[in-house]
Formats: structure tokens, C-alpha cells, sequence
């Protein structure tokens, strides 16, 4: 289902700071922050039912929004899962204590104006709905959770230091020992592997850190985008893989020296333009074909990079500038164009912080990505 409303709403702002905006007091449902409209608030409403696989039934099953607007309820057979706001950060959600044997419903509320829409206001169509790839998954019990790479190059930007930092995750009873692999490949050819020491989940969740000197990699920028494939595995005391990720990386160093920006030890200039994810028929969906081409007509005409304005992209947009080469200026979703005196209201603090840890912990891992933030 894909809807869509009226783009924009006027906001009312403390009549000290009125003179920083435009609005007036004359519409019927002209609010002041964090206040949303009572009678005026387009929804939509998406339903669908699921029968999981059989195998799924000793699985963790996740829910993942990459992207809906503005606010939404989430329902799994009735019962109420959980709230999420922000249009352009992910959401996920646990189902498994939802879930029943055969078929399962799904429900999505979704509000096109939240307190969160003020944190919303670029300047782009301001459309509502669920506009992101939806995905529904297991995983088991144990799981690999969440992974940090870090490249340090030495003095002379020649050799590299691999970090790793996995989050490994248990959703039932701990204590049995496990371990992390890490293998690292270019080209068909295995550069290194990793073992971390077995360890116990004395915790719901533990942090393993894998490291290993890595001899004159090559390495990632616009020019040479080299991309390594790295798999992680996870093994049981049977010595089984229980859980395993492959995911690509590159190896650079961004630096700030005085005024100059270097990259792998070698000042670059940026020649950036911006981009939004907009498409004349899809709306924000967008999709591969489209980046495709915008990323063969920046290449053509020599720019080295895009300011993501104002938004986090697609993730199709970030895999596919590891590969062209591509550096990418990533933003939040942090933009009170409209209200922008909410920058200074301690309600939004939080709101601001969330936005940001959730692109960074989706994004950081990206060769091709520099970070800012548009507030």
C-alpha cells in the first residue's frame, strides 16, 4: 500500500520567536511544539497475514521498517508490539512472543504528524506511509548481534590494524561457551582470519573484540574503491555455526589537519552535490535502477561525493558508493526547517540523540562514508 497526503502544515511558534518563521495564526489546526493536530492527522492503515516457515518455530523473528513516516503503531495478532517515530531511521522489532502456529496477522498504524515531524522538516515532498524495504527474519537463540570494524593505518598509511568489536546476543537461559571467527578474503584469496577465546554469556549480551595486522592492504577512496569481503561466524562448545554475517569493507583513515581534509594520508578536495531520496512516480521509495544511474552521471561529470541531504539514504545507496567510489556525507533526520527554535527546547534532546546513534550504528561501517549532522 503507498499513500500519500498534503505535503505541508504551518507551526505555530512562542510568539517571542515568531518573527524567525513565516506562519501565521489563521489555520484551523495551527499547533505549537511538541503539540500535533486532534482533529487533522492523515493515517494510514496497512495489514497483512504471514504463515512462517517451520523451521522458524525454535527462531528469534524480527520485524524491520527501514523507513515509514511519521510515527507508527505496530500490532502482531492483536496484540500491541510497539511505537516508533522517525521517517528516515530504522525500526525493529521482536515478534517472537507474538507469534502463533500458523497463520499470524500483521497491522501498521501509521500518522502522518507526531512531535517528531518537527524533527522532519527538510525541504523535499513531505509524504507519509511505509516507503522502505520491510523485512521479516530469524535468527537463533544466540546470534550475532551487531559488529564494529575499525581500520587503523600505521605512520606511513602502508600496513593496517583490523579491529573488530562483535555483539554477540542471547535471548534465552546463558552459560553455554562460544567463540567468534573473523575471515577476511579479496579476490577469492583468504588475507587473514581471526579466532576470538570461547566465552561464556554470562550476560544477555558481550562484546568480543577480534584483532590482526593486515600487510599493505588495498585501500579504499574514490579513485581505487577496493572492497574486501569479511565474514563472521559464530560457533557453539560442538563446535557448530550457530549464526554467520558477510558483509564488504574497505580500509581508509579520514583525517583533519589545520584546514586540510586527508584521506589515507593524502589531502582531496570534495566535490559533493546534493541528493535526495526522491523519484517521480515511486515518491521516497526508490529504487537500485535509479541510483544506478545518478551514480553514472556523477562519475561522468567528476564529482567525488554526495551530501545525503537531509536524511539518511537507502542502504541499496551506500552498498552501491562502496562500489562506484563514492565518499558519502551522511545526515540525520534532525531538520526543524519550519520550527527551527525546537533546537533549543530540552523536550527534543533525546529525540535528536536517538536519531543520530541509530544512523551511525546503521551506517558506520561503510567504507564510503563521512559523517555531519543537519540540525
Amino acid at each position: 500500500i503507498s499513500t500519500t497526503w498534503s505535503l505541508h502544515r504551518p507551526a505555530d511558534a512562542p510568539p517571542a520567536r515568531r518573527n524567525r518563521g513565516s506562519v501565521t495564526n489563521d489555520s484551523h489546526f495551527t499547533v505549537t511544539p511538541p503539540e500535533v493536530p486532534d482533529e487533522y492527522n492523515p493515517t494510514g492503515a496497512y495489514r497483512t497475514t504471514i504463515t512462517f516457515p517451520p523451521d522458524w518455530q525454535a527462531q528469534q523473528v524480527f520485524l524491520r521498517l527501514e523507513k515509514i513516516a511519521s510515527a507508527s503503531f505496530l500490532w502482531v495478532n492483536g496484540q500491541e508490539v510497539g511505537y516508533h517515530e522517525g521517517a528516515h531511521e530504522p525500526s525493529e522489532y521482536n515478534i517472537t512472543p507474538y507469534l502463533q502456529p500458523g497463520t499470524n496477522t500483521i497491522a501498521i498504524l501509521v500518522l502522518k504528524f507526531s512531535d517528531g515531524y518537527y524533527l522532519e522538516g527538510q525541504d523535499y515532498w513531505r509524504l507519509a506511509g511505509i516507503f522502505g524495504d520491510v523485512w521479516l527474519y530469524a535468527t537463533p537463540p544466540v546470534r550475532l548481534y551487531d559488529w564494529q570494524v575499525l581500520t587503523d593505518l600505521d605512520d606511513t598509511y602502508t600496513d593496517a590494524q583490523l579491529t573488530l568489536n562483535v555483539d554477540v546476543r542471547s535471548y534465552k537461559s546463558v552459560g553455554q561457551p562460544y567463540r567468534v571467527t573473523g575471515t577476511l578474503v579479496r579476490d577469492g584469496k583468504t588475507i587473514t582470519q581471526m579466532t576470538s577465546p570461547a566465552f561464556t554469556m554470562s550476560q544477555e549480551q558481550q562484546t568480543v573484540s577480534l584483532e590482526t595486522f593486515v600487510e599493505n592492504p588495498a585501500k579504499w577512496t574514490a579513485e581505487t574503491p577496493e572492497l574486501y569481503r569479511l565474514g563472521l561466524q559464530l560457533w557453539n562448545e560442538e563446535n557448530k555455526v550457530v549464526d554467520q554475517i558477510l558483509t564488504r569493507i574497505g580500509f581508509k583513515e579520514t583525517e583533519i589537519k589545520g584546514n586540510t581534509f586527508y584521506l589515507n594520508g593524502v589531502p582531496i578536495k570534495i566535490n559533493a552535490m546534493n541528493s535526495h531520496m526522491q523519484h517521480p512516480r515511486l515518491g521516497h521509495a526508490m529504487d537500485e535502477e535509479t541510483i544506478h544511474e545518478d551514480f553514472k552521471l556523477l562519475k561522468q561529470f567528476n564529482f567525488n561525493a554526495v551530501r545525503t541531504s537531509h536524511y539518511p539514504p537507502v542502504n541499496q545507496y551506500l552498498e552501491l558508493a562502496n562500489e562506484y567510489g563514492l565518499y558519502i556525507i551522511d545526515e540525520t533526520g534532525d531538520e526543524a526547517h519550519a520550527t527551527e527554535y525546537v533546537s533549543e527546547m530540552p523536550t527534543y534532546t533525546a529525540m535528536y540523540r536517538d536519531r543520530v546513534k541509530r544512523m551511525v550504528l546503521r551506517d558506520r561501517n561503510y567504507p564510503c562514508l563521512f559523517y555531519t549532522s543537519d540540525a
